[in-house]
Order: structure tokens, then C-alpha cells, then sequence
């Protein structure tokens, strides 16, 4: 079984690549690269170390982000989040049924 990340890291992992809320596989990729050639340490000799630690975290979050894209994919919305990781939350925990109410 692959890990599952919590929401506050797929969350913090979005933030990291810059992605919008909906969003494709082939959008997420292209944000990376474009990320990992702006941050390279070999490319960007300017502030080395600390585009080091930079791109470890762009890394880490790529990870995080595709192991959640194979399970949701396009969606970074609380429910779909919410679905990935139940032990983060119940995704009907605001859902207000016609009949029976909430």
C-alpha cells in the first residue's frame, strides 16, 4: 500500500509547485520541470545552498502531489482530499441530505 499524505501536506505540496485547483497530469509535470530548472543548483550558482534545500522540496512535493494524483486526478478540492485520506476527515461530514437532513 502507498503512503497516504495528510491534507494539510497535499495542501502545503500544492502551494510549493504553484498549482491551481484543477489541474491536469501533464500541467503538473510541466510546473515541475519548469520549477527544477528555475531552483537547479547546477544551473543556478547564485544562492547554491539554498537552492539545494529548495529543490528537495520541490521534489518532496512532486511525490506527494502524483502519489494523490493517481487516486484523484484534476481535483484538489476538500472532498476529493477528504476521499484520498479518510482518516483525515469524513467528505460528508457537511453534506445535507434532502430527506433524512444532515
Amino acid at each position: 500500500m502507498k503512503n497516504k499524505y495528510s491534507k494539510k501536506e497535499i495542501l502545503k505540496a500544492k502551494e510549493i509547485l504553484r498549482l491551481p485547483s484543477f489541474v491536469t497530469k501533464k500541467q503538473i509535470e510541466k510546473r515541475y520541470r519548469e520549477l527544477v530548472k528555475k531552483y537547479h543548483p547546477d544551473i543556478n550558482m547564485a544562492n547554491k545552498t539554498e537552492n539545494e534545500k529548495k529543490i528537495k522540496e520541490i521534489n518532496n512535493a512532486y511525490k506527494i502531489i502524483m502519489n494523490f494524483i493517481e487516486s484523484y486526478e484534476y481535483s484538489f478540492s476538500d472532498n476529493a482530499i477528504n476521499r484520498y485520506n479518510p482518516d483525515e476527515g469524513n467528505s460528508f461530514i457537511n453534506f445535507d441530505d434532502p430527506i433524512i437532513g444532515k
